[in-house]
């Protein structure tokens, strides 16, 4: 997500294309850590992956996924900018979520329990490619919702 800092609930402009490319790369490192297996390196390559989003999520603007969207890709017109009148706060949620279930997932990989690893992970490719093609933010959806019960 490449986002201006704002106090939270407020508009900002947000960069669609960067939360897209965000996705894309949650996705391809994942396929790539499954194909790559648990004993070759996948766990480390999963762990890394929460990290990025992690670092992300707590310092906006400055996750290695988002640096290289900003620092290689725009420059280098790969990929246009796409910036939107947007609360960036929900986004920051859903990544948080997924660096806890990517890291969580990579932590069980590392102790073993491969398939609890690896469901863990393809549920977060899986929303990752939902809100990729369909545009369906589960995170955003989760911090909206619980948002409005909390406001109750």
């Amino acid at each position: 997500m490449v986002a201006t800092t704002v106090p939270r609930g407020s508009r900002a402009k947000v960069d669609q294309n960067g939360l897209r490319f965000n996705q894309a790369m949650i996705v391809l490192l994942t396929l790539v850590a499954f194909v790559v297996g648990t004993g070759n390196g996948g766990a480390w390559i999963v762990l890394l992956t929460g990290l990025s989003m992690a670092i992300g999520a707590a310092l906006p603007g400055r996750g290695p996924f988002q640096l290289l969207h900003r620092h290689l890709l725009l420059p280098s017109g790969v990929i246009k900018a796409r910036p939107e009148e947007d609360d960036p706060t929900p986004h920051r949620f859903a990544q948080s979520m997924g660096a806890v279930c990517l890291t969580l997932s990579a932590i069980l990989l590392f102790a073993g329990f491969a398939t609890a690893g690896w469901v863990l992970a393809w549920i977060v490719v899986a929303l990752a490619l939902v809100n990729l093609l369909f545009g369906f933010c589960t995170g955003c959806f989760i911090f909206l919702n619980l948002n409005r019960f909390l406001a109750r």
